[in-house]
């Protein structure tokens, strides 16, 4: 067997090749812009662009918990109360949108029974960080009062996010 090069010789550890990956994206582009030209939506012809990484090496440490990853140019607007900016002039549409044209979410905080009640004070104490959760609910309640599927599929429909505390993720 003569010396093969390996493909991920040349990465440092964790590293990407740079130029692996600039010839993907403008593959992506080029096939994006073919793809559209030519023809005229009338609500435009946005495509769903999916990206998937993956590892050379499986991490020595694997931890249960999420990453956080910064997005430069986010979908929703998180937290704020409801804006009253509008003086009575605004119109209807412009009630969901932000001067950004961001959608104003509505969360779910599903936590501990005995946690709900401080949870609750400190969303009404804060508004402007936490005015996205519009509900705090009980892990007791949500097995109480969403037993059904139909009554999970219309709390579903309710809420835009939902957010567990850590303690009960495992439950």
């Amino acid at each position: 067997m003569g010396a093969q090069s390996h493909p991920h010789q040349s990465l440092k550890e964790g590293g990407v090749d740079n130029h692996l990956a600039d010839r993907a994206l403008r593959a992506l582009l080029k096939h994006h812009e073919s793809s559209s030209s030519g023809t005229s939506d009338l609500l435009g012809n946005d495509l769903d662009v999916q990206v998937q990484f993956g590892l050379v090496r499986v991490p020595g440490n694997p931890s249960p918990k999420p990453i956080r990853v910064e997005i430069p140019h986010p979908l929703v607007k998180l937290g704020g109360p409801p804006s009253s900016e509008n003086d009575g002039g605004g119109d209807a549409m412009e009630e969901d949108d932000d001067d950004d044209g961001l959608q104003d979410v509505e969360a779910c905080f599903i936590v501990k029974e005995e946690s709900k009640p401080w949870v609750q004070e400190m969303v009404s104490r804060f508004p402007d960080q936490l005015g996205c959760v519009k509900k705090v609910l009980g892990l007791q309640s949500l097995r109480t009062k969403h037993k059904s599927f139909a009554q999970r599929r219309e709390l579903l429909n309710r809420f835009d996010v939902f957010l567990a505390d850590d303690r009960i993720l495992p439950m």
